[in-house]
């Protein structure tokens, strides 16, 4: 009885007498490979629910945003709870840097749970929401 080259199973020739046990010995081959490979999957599978876990855990949001001069305030989704944003104007290329603390921009730029909250003028200085700028941002958990 001859074997298959990469998995040695047996090959039943033409003139062999019938006998279940290289039947037998094909099928026991194959559950085993069948296991090992699944045995491999779940230890991969748990490994990249870790990494996935570790990732989500340091979130990254970065995006674009336009304002309007009817609206007073913009509010931006992020779909969490930034600790910190980094806002750039294009049109003037000032840029602001907006941390998730009481004391940091209370009247002009907020972190709420969502996002970020930009006022429609920033003080004296450039504004973050020009309506006819675009403005970039990035926020990080």
């Amino acid at each position: 009885m001859q074997q298959t080259e990469t998995y040695n199973l047996n090959l039943i020739e033409t003139t062999d007498t019938f006998s279940p046990a290289p039947l037998n010995q094909n099928a026991q081959l194959l559950e085993d490979a069948v296991e090992a490979a699944r045995t491999e999957f779940q230890a991969a599978d748990g490994a990249l629910d870790q990494r996935l876990q570790v990732l989500e855990a340091h979130r990254l949001k970065y995006g674009t945003y336009s304002g309007t001069e009817t609206s007073p305030k913009l509010y931006v989704n992020v779909g969490f709870r930034p600790k910190i944003v980094f806002l750039q104007n294009c049109k003037s290329c000032g840029s602001r840097i907006l941390l998730d603390t009481a004391s940091t921009y209370p009247t002009h730029l907020r972190i709420n749970n969502n996002g970020f909250e930009v006022d429609n003028f920033w003080g004296n200085y450039e504004s973050v929401h020009q309506a006819d700028a675009v403005h970039f941002f990035v926020a990080l958990a």
